[in-house]
């Protein structure tokens, strides 16, 4: 039976899920794409962690009705966050999902039998406190970072130019040699060793994912991934690596008759030489593939 108690945490949750929701509406798709700091969440990664939380919280409640402890498997964040590729998910469906999940699972809190709220698990609250402050409170403390890696880059100006970032995109592919990265200027043997790789590129209005193998080196095989954001004038293609307003790389791009890009004239906003010799090496041309 659900009690006055039951009925205020289920209303704390869907009204912070309504706001929320409403607010993340607001948000661009770019923003929510923007990497804080390498090996950070994203806003989107962070919704996509939310929804897996609600899974697992989910099964948790429909589960505990029908045994005698609470003890469940638990399960590991940063890999579901990964292997489900959130960061290149549609923006909006992500905000839907976890919206409509959350509006759910406060209808199945309502249906956990009050006997089962006296279960207990030494290595976890009981499911009255997972039900109540405990899961509005998670959603609150995220809301919070949300907010926070959703602020700076909309104020990135000093690299700002007009956009028509959907004229470049596609997909690309380049490959960053040993050959290159000595004629561009790099001696140093470790970084010749460690960064000659095989790059791909997916740029969607405003939105740059990179992901790079290593072909040499001590690290050979490993690949990286990064989600950030760009923008292009129809001349002036720029790269956001960060942040901050000067972590950025400027360079003229040209559309080739099949899709590929051309680049000249690489400038690095905050004249760092060390960076502006790496990507000469790799702004070079880049084969559309898609």
């Amino acid at each position: 039976m659900t009690t006055t108690a039951d009925t205020d945490y289920i209303r704390d949750l869907t009204t912070t899920v309504d706001e929320t929701a409403a607010w993340l509406d607001t948000v661009p798709d770019a923003v929510a794409r923007w990497q804080p700091k390498p090996g950070a969440w994203s806003a989107i990664e962070i919704m996509g962690h939310l929804i897996d939380s609600a899974a697992n919280n989910h099964t948790r409640f429909v589960r505990a009705a029908g045994q005698d402890d609470l003890v469940f498997p638990g399960y590991a964040q940063n890999e579901w966050v990964r292997r489900q590729e959130y960061a290149v998910a549609p923006w909006k469906e992500v905000i839907t999902l976890w919206h409509l999940y959350n509006r759910h699972i406060a209808r199945v809190m309502a249906a956990v039998p009050a006997d089962v709220e006296t279960l207990k698990n030494a290595a976890a609250p009981v499911i009255a406190d997972l039900k109540g402050d405990a899961t509005t409170a998670a959603i609150i403390a995220a809301i919070q970072e949300l907010k926070s890696v959703t602020t700076a880059p909309t104020a990135v100006t000093a690299c700002s130019t007009q956009s028509k970032a959907s004229l470049l995109n596609g997909t690309y592919r380049w490959d960053v040699t040993k050959e290159a990265l000595i004629e561009a200027g790099v001696s140093d043997p470790t970084a010749l060793n460690d960064v000659p790789s095989i790059n791909r590129a997916t740029l969607e209005d405003g939105t740059f994912n990179l992901t790079y193998q290593q072909t040499e080196g001590p690290n050979k095989g490993d690949t990286h991934e990064l989600h950030q954001t760009y923008e292009f004038d129809g001349e002036t293609f720029i790269i956001h690596w960060s942040q901050e307003p000067t972590n950025c790389t400027k360079v003229k791009a040209k559309i080739l008759q099949d899709g590929s890009l051309e680049f000249s004239n690489v400038v690095e906003c905050a004249a760092d030489q060390a960076s502006l010799v790496l990507d000469q090496a790799g702004l070079r041309v880049w084969k559309k593939i898609k």
